[in-house]
């Protein structure tokens, strides 16, 4: 019955993982934006600034939205907190996909696995009452803290990766850090050069030069971290969902499957105390016949 049930709770946390991943994605910009803003600290110097400000600009709609009341909105509006949190987002999300499906999914799911026990010959009236407290917590909770969990692990795996990846990065930020000065120093030097050297004239537009230079550099590098580093929510999306049904699957075997079992070593708790029982029975009766013995045999020389 075990592998039954595991194979029950593994199809229905794939199915609240997509339930939960719906409910996520109206909301991946700002999924996005905050994935961004951990790898943005990452950066220093013009590039940490330059990205900074490119965030704000991209990502500006995204704590706009519930605020502009002629936008079109789909579905059951999940409340976002005034300022981002991951913690209340989830839970906010988690609230709104119980609302929808999961209460009665679970309720669904704890009959599903009675009929599958009863299916395999074991007493159901003593799976009722347990699986149905189990079904009755608060899963809610549960499923927001899952959600948390798992978007902090795989945002954390994406901006602090390993092996080939991790040095990739590293090269990546290393230069994007220092590339932008360097271009501007050199610049500088490039044109102090072609005026105490080369005798050039002055131009008012050469102060802009290493400002430009700089700029340019900086933007190669921002389609470079890009290509390379992408923190998109579509990319991250398919992770995302296997990870979340890993953690909702481990979730609901460890509340589920231990039932079978605790049910199970309570009955062989009571027949052991039963079968104890009945041996002190027998000992006692056996105590019995032997004192009416010995008071008949008593009895047999008294009456002689």
């Amino acid at each position: 019955m075990q592998e039954s049930w595991s194979r029950l709770l593994g199809e229905e946390a794939h199915t609240t993982a997509t339930v939960l991943l719906n409910t996520l994605e109206p909301y991946q910009k700002e999924i996005e934006h905050h994935f961004a803003l951990e790898r943005q600290r990452k950066f220093r110097n013009i590039m940490g600034t330059y990205l900074y400000y490119f965030n704000r600009l991209k990502y500006a709609g995204s704590t706009l939205r519930d605020h502009i009341r002629f936008l079109p909105s789909f579905g059951n509006k999940v409340d976002m907190p005034r300022e981002w949190d991951l913690a209340s987002f989830t839970h906010a999300c988690s609230k709104a996909a119980s609302e929808q499906h999961l209460g009665s999914r679970n309720r669904a799911l704890a009959n599903r696995l009675l009929v599958e026990a009863d299916a395999e010959g074991f007493p159901v009236q003593l799976l009722n009452e347990p699986t149905e407290a189990v079904s009755k917590l608060d899963w809610k909770n549960r499923y927001a803290q899952s959600m948390t969990d798992v978007l902090n692990k795989v945002g954390s795996e994406w901006s602090k990766p390993t092996g080939i990846r991790r040095l990739m990065q590293g090269t990546i930020i290393f230069f994007a850090d220092w590339l932008p000065l360097l271009a501007c120093a050199g610049m500088v030097t490039k044109l102090l050069w072609d005026y105490t050297m080369d005798k050039r004239e002055f131009h008012l537009g050469d102060l802009l030069l290493p400002a430009i230079v700089m700029i340019l550099v900086v933007i190669i590098l921002h389609v470079v971290i890009s290509l390379f580093l992408p923190l998109r929510w579509q990319a991250i999306r398919g992770e995302f969902e296997r990870e979340l049904g890993k953690r909702l699957s481990g979730d609901l075997e460890t509340a589920y499957t231990q039932i079978p079992s605790e049910v199970a070593h309570a009955l062989v708790g009571e027949r052991r105390q039963m079968e104890q029982f009945l041996i002190e029975i027998r000992e006692v009766s056996g105590w019995l016949e032997k004192q009416e013995q010995a008071a008949s045999i008593a009895g047999l020389y008294g009456r002689s």
